[in-house]
């Protein structure tokens, strides 16, 4: 589907009032309504920002009893605590008599984001949860969106840490909805920008996420009469534009991983190397993290081969580790890279033959560890090929990269 073909459908699309679609919009206006209510900011600490972060969270990752006790952990006072957990069950209860039009799974459901859970506890320091919580209280009375991105650009400086776009969008969407875009995975469905030929810079940065903002905006402004940007949020799952010619589908084989199993997975050095977890992370980088192994290697340096074997032996050691189930393949390879990914043909051969698409507890367990600061490192790393003779030895004491610029050195003579 092209982007012509895509705004004339969003054009038919109706405004969405967000407090009749889900009730964590009213969960979000309510907690940064208790938290303006606090007198000394310097006080407020990670337990504070995941109070915040669980209001959006769907309850089928994070149900209504934990949301109460992130709420309860924090410090609130025992007042505004107190009226918090009387809200929460309001919605709960409004959820459980289907008043709201989004529902995720079989039962009732509250929130709309499906991202893992995990505490913002050695990623933000004080500092930045007192930056990001009065930016919401600062924010919320506020009209004019230039205003409010000028505050947030204020805020996301160098100095923020331990949080990246796909949480914040999250938080700052449910408090504004026709402000700022979701800049997540979406259950693994994509976001429809690319589509749209929106040329976002790294989607995944905090740092980038309010430029981005403008130009989603100026894009909606110029094209469309709808405000609520959770409709282009819907928009890619309502007409599967990505996902109907992968393979395997999900009703076909599932590993039965968990986000959590693939972040645990990833940290653990005797399953998953760190040259192969960075490979995970350059494909994550790519446009709704897809892509063939040959335009991974066009774009950070590699050959294909390079991709072919880190991932694929990846998935492979995941597989022995977890005993997982596999999906029964004639192809030794192809038994394997499914734990991880989802994949199809590609048509124009000048790109590749073969295009992989990360699952979405992939997605999530990868968007964990950036928050957790694990690629830090690789922050505008360029990979460069250096000339390099055969038959070159490398000497050196244990950790000081041998095995890793020994890859780096075999595929420039190679090449």
């Amino acid at each position: 589907m092209d982007a012509t073909r895509i705004v004339e459908l969003l054009k038919q699309e109706t405004e969405m009032d967000p407090d009749l679609h889900d009730g964590s919009y009213e969960l979000m206006r309510k907690i940064v309504e208790s938290y303006s209510k606090i007198e000394d900011f310097s006080v407020l600490n990670f337990k504070d920002l995941n109070a915040v972060y669980a209001m959006a969270i769907g309850t089928w990752k994070l149900n209504v009893e934990k949301k109460k006790e992130y709420v309860n952990s924090g410090h609130l006072s025992d007042q505004e605590k107190e009226k918090m957990t009387v809200v929460i069950d309001d919605i709960w209860d409004r959820a459980c008599r289907r008043l709201y039009a989004n529902c995720e799974g079989k039962g009732p459901s509250i929130g709309m984001f499906g991202t893992g859970f995990y505490s913002f506890e050695r990623n933000a320091d004080d500092l930045s949860c007192q930056r990001f919580i009065r930016l919401l209280i600062d924010i919320a009375d506020i009209a004019e969106d230039e205003q409010i991105f000028n505050l947030c650009d204020q805020v996301f400086d160098s100095k923020f840490t331990g949080m990246q776009a796909a949480a914040a969008s999250v938080m700052l969407h449910c408090l504004k909805p026709y402000v700022f875009p979701v800049l997540n995975t979406n259950f693994g469905d994509g976001t429809v920008y690319p589509k749209l030929e929106i040329e976002l810079e790294k989607p995944d940065k905090l740092s980038t996420y309010i430029s981005n903002c403008r130009k989603i905006k100026k894009f909606r402004d110029e094209n469309l009469v709808i405000k609520n940007y959770r409709i282009l949020d819907l928009f890619p799952r309502k007409y599967k534009l990505y996902d109907d010619e992968f393979f395997p589908a999900i009703d076909e084989y599932d590993p039965g991983l968990t986000a959590e199993d693939y972040h645990d997975l990833f940290l653990d050095e005797s399953v998953v190397k760190r040259t192969w977890l960075e490979g995970l992370y350059e494909l994550y980088l790519m446009p709704d993290h897809l892509g063939t192994c040959k335009q991974l290697g066009n774009k950070y340096g590699y050959a294909p081969a390079h991709y072919i074997s880190y991932l694929t032996t990846a998935a492979e050691r995941i597989a022995l580790k977890t005993n997982c189930p596999l999906l029964p393949r004639s192809e030794e390879n192809a038994r394997y890279w499914p734990v991880l990914f989802v994949g199809k043909q590609v048509s124009d051969s000048s790109q590749g033959t073969y295009c992989w698409k990360m699952r979405e507890p992939v997605v999530i367990a990868i968007e964990t560890l950036i928050d957790e600061g694990k690629f830090d490192y690789m922050e505008g790393k360029k990979m460069v090929i250096p000339a390099i003779d055969v038959n070159t030895i490398l000497y050196g004491p244990p950790g000081t990269g041998k095995t890793f610029n020994t890859i780096i050195y075999a595929v420039s003579i190679v090449s």
